[in-house]
């Protein structure tokens, strides 16, 4: 080989790395980028999903309040996998077996919706409010219910 040929070797060598090494840089960036876009994804997704129950939970609310009859202490004695629960709520506080909570915070987390057709309303699972919606969901989570109380607000 001539000088020559060994110059342009070395040359177009030298081109390639610089090509490659500069390509590397830039999957790298992409790669922080990509990074970067699926951890704010991930933080508008849940801010998302925060705002939708923050909503269904005040449509709910809404729907209890108008005209609908209100619950101010309830008692829901069930049974689930063959043991009895029960659940209680009472001065605007949830009282209930632990089996009883896991199955319906399944049903929370599902956004379990129970619906009724006169009046129209709609009410989501939940377990801190409105009462009704609380009564729902633990009749909803047992496998059979054997006995349910519901008071008035006056009642209480």
């Amino acid at each position: 080989m001539s000088a020559e040929a060994d110059v342009a070797t070395t040359a177009g060598r030298s081109r390639l790395r610089n090509r490659a090494a500069l390509a590397v840089a830039r999957s790298r960036t992409l790669g922080v980028r990509i990074a970067e876009i699926r951890a704010q994804h991930d933080l508008l997704v849940d801010h998302a999903l925060r705002l939708l129950h923050a909503c269904r939970v005040q449509r709910s609310r809404r729907a209890g309040e108008r005209g609908a009859p209100a619950v101010g202490r309830f008692l829901v004695e069930g049974v689930i996998d063959g043991d009895e629960v029960n659940a209680s709520w009472v001065d605007g506080r949830l009282a209930c077996d632990d089996a009883l909570r896991v199955r319906a915070l399944i049903l929370v987390d599902l956004e379990e919706e129970f619906l009724y057709a006169d009046p129209p309303r709609c009410f989501i699972a939940s377990l801190d409010g409105p009462p009704i919606a609380v009564a729902l969901t633990m009749i909803r989570a047992c496998d059979r219910v054997t006995r349910i109380v519901l008071a008035p607000p006056e009642a209480a």
